[in-house]
């Protein structure tokens, strides 16, 4: 959202943050807490937003909100 309006650039592939288990592989990581800290660092919107999820899909099903549209990033 800042990226599309505030710096009116169009949101890509590339800006999508690594997945947890794409990071592992990339950084040849093993699994555990330090390399959950590792993420959560580089990360920290994806974390917060994976551990908020399921108070914010409750609110939007009983605000009667739920999205009804899903994004998939591609390869240009």
């Amino acid at each position: 959202m800042i990226r599309t309006r505030l710096l009116g650039k169009k949101y890509s592939y590339e800006d999508a943050p690594m997945t947890s288990k794409e990071f592992r592989r990339i950084n040849h990581f093993p699994g555990g807490f330090v390399t959950a800290m590792k993420y959560a660092a580089y990360s920290p919107a994806s974390v917060v937003a994976r551990m908020l999820w399921p108070a914010i899909e409750t609110g939007q099903m009983l605000r009667k909100t739920y999205g009804q549209s899903t994004y998939v990033g591609r390869k240009a």
